[in-house]
């Protein structure tokens, strides 16, 4: 079953937060708790002027069609680490230990989502590109 149905992921914006982002390919735990990024503005503000992120939280942004979508961490305090995600699932890029004021980077290939966690979860996960990824409330 796809993370999110390409054509769905507008019905799941209602929901500030998921329970948990699971690795299904790895059997891991990535976040326990994610917040939508639910917004243009809560989009383009992301993680910016936070002073952390809360150990086991993630924030997901959806887009509307799948893209290849940049991550910039101007105004940021802390690294993290991005995971970006098309409708089925499947993670098709990734950025560990991006660290604060940098330019975006972007994923090889288009994503419908946008994870971002602390910096660590992914190599403490071992999650990959090819990795398949389930939402669960």
């Amino acid at each position: 079953e796809p993370l999110i149905r390409s054509h769905a992921a507008p019905l799941i914006l209602w929901l500030p937060i998921f329970k948990m982002i699971v690795n299904r390919t790895r059997g891991t735990i990535l976040c326990k708790n994610v917040e939508i990024a639910d917004s243009f503005i809560k989009k383009m503000r992301g993680l910016m002027f936070r002073k952390s992120l809360k150990k086991n939280h993630g924030l997901l942004m959806v887009f509307a069609r799948e893209a290849k979508e940049g991550i910039w961490t101007f105004g940021m305090r802390f690294p993290i680490d991005v995971v970006w995600i098309d409708s089925g699932g499947t993670v098709v890029g990734i950025a560990k230990n991006f660290p604060p004021w940098r330019p975006p980077k972007y994923p090889q290939k288009a994503a419908a989502m946008v994870l971002e966690l602390n910096a660590g979860v992914l190599k403490k996960t071992k999650t990959t590109i090819g990795d398949f990824l389930k939402l669960s409330l």
